[in-house]
């Protein structure tokens, strides 16, 4: 979405696909464009680590053979965003993990299962002793204004799947399950001040979920491609909203 930081880790990519148009098939209810990333499978032949220290995060991977037939990899990140926001006393102190993994099974040569999954959690606090430890009568002022504003968040979402594959001499059929969920959170305290349940002037929460179902197919002969398939999509959203405005008198 033009962030800074991305779910994805970029040390798991084997290739990404733009499409700006003419959409294959296999890429339904498509708006504008589509990004489709694949990740490398994980090592067949033994157990190796890696460890990544970013600018703003702490990551570390394993990949290697589960079975003769079947190889895993695993990342997962964790950001120290809020510890540096606290030293330069930032009134909000955010802090985001996500993990990801792709493990894969080879039945045969022409059969195989791969099992995908990504998720995050993102929390968003106050730093409610940014004011007191403020260098100046402004940025005091500042920092009150921007705790008495913004609400406590939290974030998190998965995705999870399943895809079978059969290869034949002309094509390959695939079936792909997956579902996948994003959950937001938001709550604020005039004042700050949770201990009195009146004092409650937003509590917010939103969740989406999407179940889909998809059996393709993909021919080749000679020149000729043909690609088919159907596919079946659930689709939720809920969300519950309290708001109180609080006005003064006089």
């Amino acid at each position: 979405s033009g962030g800074p930081v991305g779910i994805i880790n970029v040390d798991l990519l084997k290739e990404v696909n733009f499409y700006s148009g003419a959409f294959p098939a296999n890429r339904g209810n498509t708006m504008s464009s589509v990004f489709d990333f694949r990740l490398k499978d994980g090592r067949d032949d033994k157990w190796t680590m890696n460890g990544v220290v970013g600018a703003t995060d702490l990551g570390i991977t394993f990949e290697g053979p589960v079975t003769p037939q079947s190889s895993l990899v695993v990342s997962a990140r964790r950001s120290y965003l809020k510890f540096l926001f606290n030293i330069f006393n930032l009134p909000f102190l955010p802090v985001y993990n996500d993990v990801q993994f792709k493990y894969k099974h080879k039945i045969d040569n022409k059969n195989h299962i791969t099992l995908l999954g990504i998720g995050a959690i993102d929390d968003f606090t106050l730093n409610y002793d940014a004011p007191e430890n403020a260098n100046s009568p402004e940025d005091k002022e500042e920092a009150q204004y921007i705790l008495n504003l913004l609400p406590v968040s939290t974030q998190w979402n998965y995705t999870a799947g399943i895809k079978y594959e059969h290869f034949r001499k002309h094509g390959t059929t695939t079936v792909v399950l997956s579902h996948n969920a994003l959950n937001n959170n938001s709550t604020k305290y005039q004042k700050n001040d949770a201990s009195n349940p009146d004092n409650l002037v937003q509590d917010y929460t939103s969740r989406e979920t999407e179940t889909r179902l998809r059996l393709e197919d993909y021919w080749t002969r000679n020149n000729w491609k043909l690609n088919y398939g159907i596919n079946y999509e659930l689709a939720r959203y809920d969300t519950e909203d309290y708001s109180k405005i609080v006005t003064q008198e006089g």
